[in-house]
């Protein structure tokens, strides 16, 4: 399922962050994307995802027959985690947990048990989430973009908040 980014172009404030940028992920291929602050990195993940549209340019996901995919269905094709991503407070990790599984499912062969051992939180697991720490909340997020059959894992800044040992759970 390749994604491409054909000539795009964003700005914000008049000033362009990205500038007729055009690439192609294949299926199965890791990118990471790397700069300074303000660079673009955080506006290509949202054009790559339809979260925002470019000013200009396309942005095209082609299915398994090589046809365009709708824009509206992309999101049901890809995770998404980032630090500034709202996770519903009042809920506990065992709450967050069953509500993506109704709603997105999880991957073939793992339930909600294994992804809290695995997650390193089973401490938390019944406490709210506003009780979590920023690392804590960061972790959970990881998990819930991982946790789901997605075509594509949109990760952005995923070390943020994190301490040595969740970059490594994250790693491993």
């Amino acid at each position: 399922m390749p994604v491409e980014l054909q000539e795009v172009t964003h700005s914000f404030g008049g000033e362009n962050v990205l500038n007729r940028l055009s690439l192609v992920i294949q299926h199965g291929e890791s990118w990471a994307i790397t700069g300074g602050n303000g660079s673009g990195k955080t506006t290509v993940l949202r054009c790559l995802s339809g979260l925002i549209r470019p000013r200009k340019g396309r942005v095209v996901w082609l299915g398994s027959d090589e046809e365009p995919i709708h824009s509206g269905k992309w999101s049901s094709l890809w995770s998404y985690a980032a630090p500034y991503m709202e996770l519903p407070e009042e809920l506990n990790m065992s709450e967050v947990l069953r509500l993506q599984e109704d709603q997105r499912g999880l991957l073939d062969g793992m339930c909600r048990q294994q992804l809290i051992e695995r997650s390193g939180l089973g401490h938390a697991v019944n406490r709210p989430i506003k009780g979590f720490s920023s690392g804590m909340k960061q972790r959970l997020r990881l998990l819930l973009a991982y946790c789901t059959d997605s075509k594509i894992i949109f990760l952005d800044e995923p070390t943020s908040n994190l301490d040595r040992a969740a970059v490594e759970w994250l790693h491993a």
